[in-house]
C-alpha cells in the first residue's frame, strides 16, 4: 500500500475551521486532519449525489436516497461550469470582431 503523496497547500478560513474543529486526531478521533482532508477529496470527485426521499402522496420521509440517473456529480459539475465559461468566452470573442463588408451597405 502507498502512502500517497506529500502536498502543501493553505485552506480558506472557513475550510480551516471545520478541518479545527474536527480535533487533532490524537483524542477521541482516530482519524487526523490530513485524513480528514483526503477523504473530503476524494469524495469530492467520486461521491454520488443525495437526496431528500419522498413517500407516494409528496411528502417528505427525511430519509436520504441516491439522486435519479443523470445527477452529475460535484466535479463534473465543475467540468460543466468551465466548459460553459470557455464557450461564453468565445460567444464575447466573436462580439468584438468588426462587422462583415457587406454590412456596411445596411449601415446609414
Amino acid at each position: 500500500m502507498s502512502r500517497g503523496a506529500t502536498h502543501s497547500f493553505r485552506l480558506s478560513p472557513r475550510a480551516c475551521d471545520y478541518i479545527d474543529a474536527l480535533g487533532d486526531g490524537r483524542a477521541k478521533h482516530k482519524k487526523g486532519k490530513s485524513a480528514w482532508c483526503s477523504d473530503a477529496i476524494i469524495w469530492f470527485f467520486s461521491s454520488p449525489l443525495y437526496t431528500v426521499e419522498y413517500d407516494l402522496d409528496g411528502e417528505k420521509t427525511g430519509k436520504l436516497c441516491r439522486a435519479g440517473a443523470g445527477t452529475p456529480s460535484p466535479i463534473q459539475l465543475i467540468e460543466q461550469i468551465e466548459a460553459l465559461e470557455a464557450e461564453l468566452a468565445a460567444l464575447k470573442g466573436q462580439n468584438d470582431a468588426p462587422p462583415p463588408p457587406w454590412w456596411r451597405r445596411f449601415l446609414p
